[in-house]
Formats: C-alpha cells, structure tokens, sequence
C-alpha cells in the first residue's frame, strides 16, 4: 500500500523541457498566500519588448523571466547562426553565377566570331551564285 501519496502528476514543460509547477510535495503542503508585492514578482513579466526599469534586487527577478531571456538568446544564436550559413551559402552561389557569366561570356564571343566566319562564307557564296548565274546568261546568249 502507498500510504497517503498522491498519484504522479503530469507537470508541464517549458521550451527548455524542465517541468513547471510545483511538485506533488510542494502541493500537498500548506503554504501560506504570499504578500502582494511578493506576488507581484512571482508574476511572469510581460512579454513585450517594451523597456521596463532594471529590478532593484536580484530577487526581483522571476524565474521564468530568466528562463523567457536565455530562451530569446538561444533562438537569437540559433537564427544568427542560420543566418551566417544562408549568407555564406549565397556567397557561395553567387561565386558560381559570377563563374558561370564568364563561360557564358566566353560562349557568347564564340559564338559571335563563329557567325562572323558564317556571314563571311555567306557572301562568298552569293558572289559566286551571282557568277554562275552571269556565266549561265553568258552561255544561253551564245546558244
């Protein structure tokens, strides 16, 4: 037989998988109602990024204040760090866009002096179209 223990309690985790709440231990026990302003600090802060005064004594600070500050700076790090490799990763591609210009470029003039080469043989071969045809009338003439 337990006795008179209590059953485990589900407890609910915070973003950092720690449980919050009090314990079965801590809820079976009578506690007397803390003072309004003791209250007051137990209050979560508000979760605004609005500036507020520093507290006066470490005391002051809540704990899930504490817990809300180190979460903001983890997810801080976290983006900071996404956000260096996106940058580094569109150095990267940008490096191979600007590599893949200069073959482009390079194809480009290529190309352009290949088309020069086939306008060229064009117009020889017109000419020599055009003097077979004067050849050809020259012949049908004498005939």
């Amino acid at each position: 037989m337990t006795g008179n223990r209590l059953p485990p309690k589900k407890r609910k985790l915070n973003h950092n998988g720690q449980a919050t709440g009090p314990t079965n231990h801590q809820a079976t026990q009578s506690c007397p109602a803390p003072a309004p302003a003791a209250q007051a600090s137990l209050d979560p802060a508000p979760t605004s990024r609005a500036p507020t005064a520093p507290p006066a004594k470490l005391q002051d600070v809540s704990m899930e204040t504490v817990q809300t500050a180190l979460f903001d700076i983890s997810r801080l790090n976290v983006e900071s760090g996404l956000q260096r490799r996106i940058i580094e990763s569109l150095h990267s591609s940008n490096g191979h866009l600007w590599t893949e210009v200069r073959h482009l470029e390079k194809a480009n003039k290529a190309l352009e002096e290949h088309n020069k080469t086939l306008e060229a043989a064009g117009t020889q071969l017109v000419r020599r179209m055009n003097l077979i045809e004067k050849v050809m009338a020259a012949k049908n003439k004498e005939e």
